[in-house]
Order: structure tokens, then C-alpha cells, then sequence
């Protein structure tokens, strides 16, 4: 069975999810987990758009744990080349994305595939939050996990050179 999360981009205060026989609030920045087997749904009882991102998941995701929520202040610049697949989800305007040399902005809403091992670095031009779902944990606990450490550079036999430790 497949549990159910919801990144809610915008929202009115009269927006909720019944789950069973209770009411969530699902407010602008919140991701609202629905357990699975669970009778839910979603509600606006105001006139305000509501717009969300969905996320299925199997049962087996929450032993590993694949969902982080991320915070970046201005200016940040972060890049990186892993075997992790993710997937972005936008939430606060967040600058900058480029992958493999290509550049694109990001906006609330947007929604970004990165493969693994491929050069990507994310800008924040001001403060920027955003939702990333991966199989990081996955490759870790199989021990498939390669990272390389900021900065890195690879040399012509293929190798990382990370620097002095």
C-alpha cells in the first residue's frame, strides 16, 4: 500500500485534508503525510486557489527514508556530483539550477528531475526552500553511495581529486 505526501505550494486558511476523522490544515510550505489505508481527502471550504505537489511512496520508503525539506539562505551555492537520483520540488523562489551546463531558474511550483552523476549547482539568490525526494538512503544502506566532496575535480584517468583530507 502506498502512503500519500503532499508539498502544498499555496493555500487559503480554509484548506484541510479530512484523514479519517480529522482535520489537517494544509498551509503554503507544509508537507502533510496521509498513511496509508487511510480514508482522506482534500477540502477548500474558502474561495482561495490551493495548489500542492503529490508524492507517492511505498511502504518500504519510510524505512529509508528518501524525503528531506531543505532551507537555503541567500546567496548559497551548492554543487555536486552523486549516484543519488532526486527529484526537486520548488516551494520559495530558490535562484538558480544548472545541470550539466544548463541553466535554468526556479520558481514556486517548479519541478526538477536530476539523474545521477550529473554536474548540477543550485544559486540562491534569497531565501529559498525546497522539497527533495531521493534514493540516497537506498544506495547508502547498499553501500552504492558515491558523493564527491565540494570542489572536487576529476582528473583525466577518470579519478576524484577531492584534496588534501
Amino acid at each position: 500500500m502506498a502512503n500519500a505526501m503532499r508539498f502544498i505550494l499555496e493555500s487559503g486558511p480554509d484548506v484541510y485534508i479530512a484523514v479519517e476523522d480529522k482535520k489537517v490544515p494544509m498551509l503554503a510550505g507544509d508537507v502533510v503525510l496521509t498513511p496509508n489505508r487511510s480514508w482522506h481527502g482534500p477540502r477548500n471550504d474558502g474561495d482561495h486557489d490551493t495548489y500542492w505537489i503529490d508524492f507517492l511512496d511505498a511502504p518500504l520508503a519510510d524505512v529509508l527514508g528518501p524525503m528531506f525539506f531543505e532551507r537555503y539562505d541567500d546567496e548559497f551555492v551548492q554543487t555536486v556530483y552523486s549516484t543519488a537520483n532526486c527529484c526537486y520540488a520548488v516551494q520559495k523562489r530558490s535562484g538558480k539550477i544548472s545541470c550539466e551546463g544548463q541553466v535554468f531558474e526556479s520558481f514556486r511550483g517548479d519541478v526538477f528531475v536530476i539523474p545521477s552523476w550529473r554536474q548540477t549547482q543550485w544559486w540562491a539568490s534569497e531565501e529559498a526552500y525546497r522539497l527533495r525526494v531521493t534514493d540516497q538512503n537506498l544506495l547508502e544502506k547498499l553501500n552504492w553511495l558515491h558523493t564527491t566532496a565540494p570542489g572536487a575535480v576529476m582528473d583525466k584517468s577518470g579519478s576524484w581529486d577531492t584534496g588534501p583530507f
